[in-house]
């Protein structure tokens, strides 16, 4: 299966989406494309000031580095309307990446392959990158993830994504 939810992984996403509102949809500058909006807040060994108000979304980072490799933790604010074209995640070290729903809805679907896969809010979800796959978000709402990934650190994904999503000051 390409998306299998972690179901011994428990957490508040009223907490999680509190801190995001208060905290990072104020900071976001740019770094819009057609699919949506995408904000580091954490790369290797650098925790970015954009989440040091933010506790319980830092209990989560290390909860989830506590049983997964990562390099990076994204917000990925997918836009009304936006479809990924087919892809393969070069940039990934990994064959599969790790989202936390904060906000969806029911016409937002990962495809993997010939499968429609839903996320719920609710649950961690371990998501397969590594074959042909695309998103959706046929809805008239945004649609936020907390994203775990582990980028190659040449690659330009990794070395190019803080200087276009968002605002230190």
């Amino acid at each position: 299966m390409s998306v299998t939810a972690i179901d011994d992984f428990d957490f508040d996403v009223n907490v999680l989406i509190d801190e995001y509102n208060t905290f990072i949809s104020k900071k976001i500058r740019t770094g819009k494309s057609g699919h949506g909006i995408f904000v580091l807040v954490e790369r290797y060994d650098k925790i970015y000031n954009i989440i040091e108000n933010m506790p319980y979304t830092q209990e989560i980072i290390q909860r989830v580095n506590a049983l997964y490799d990562f390099s990076a933790v994204i917000y990925r604010v997918i836009l009304p309307g936006a479809k990924y074209g087919w892809h393969v995640d070069s940039w990934s070290e990994s064959d599969h990446n790790y989202h936390i729903p904060l906000i969806t809805n029911v016409n937002c679907n990962f495809m993997y392959m010939d499968k429609i896969y839903p996320m719920p809010i609710g649950k961690l979800y371990k998501c397969m990158i590594n074959k042909l796959h695309t998103f959706r978000n046929d809805g008239s709402d945004a649609r936020i993830h907390l994203t775990f990934e582990l980028m190659k650190k040449n690659s330009d994904r990794y070395n190019g994504f803080t200087k276009r999503t968002f605002d230190n000051n």
